[in-house]
């Protein structure tokens, strides 16, 4: 449904959650309030059947993209590294200096 280019705001969303795999409710609002997408996108995603939602135990609300939306919108295919370098080398870094991966540190 929101076929208005690879360069939209709103696929790069799909995208960045594709990357990241599932964010929490709390970072999916803070990465529609930098781009100034409503908040009522979710709902719209949800309906044309790009994104899923779910409550944990804990009742925190995590999303994901599904495999419709990898399908039609080509996630996976256009990473915007410029989009990503910060919480990719974050993330990158934990894993990088965890415990388990200690076992591989001696080669």
């Amino acid at each position: 449904m929101e076929h208005s280019g690879p360069q939209s705001p709103r696929i790069e969303l799909l995208e960045q959650i594709y990357v990241l795999g599932v964010v929490d409710q709390h970072k999916l609002f803070n990465l529609l309030d930098q781009r100034r997408i409503p908040h009522t996108w979710i709902g719209a995603q949800s309906r044309a059947g790009y994104l899923e939602m779910w409550n944990s135990a804990g009742g925190t609300m995590f999303y994901r993209v599904t495999q419709k939306a990898i399908e039609e919108q080509s996630l996976g295919r256009i990473i915007l590294l410029t989009e990503f370098p910060n919480s990719a080398q974050d993330e990158l870094g934990k894993d990088w200096d965890s415990q388990e991966d200690s076992i591989y540190d001696t080669a």
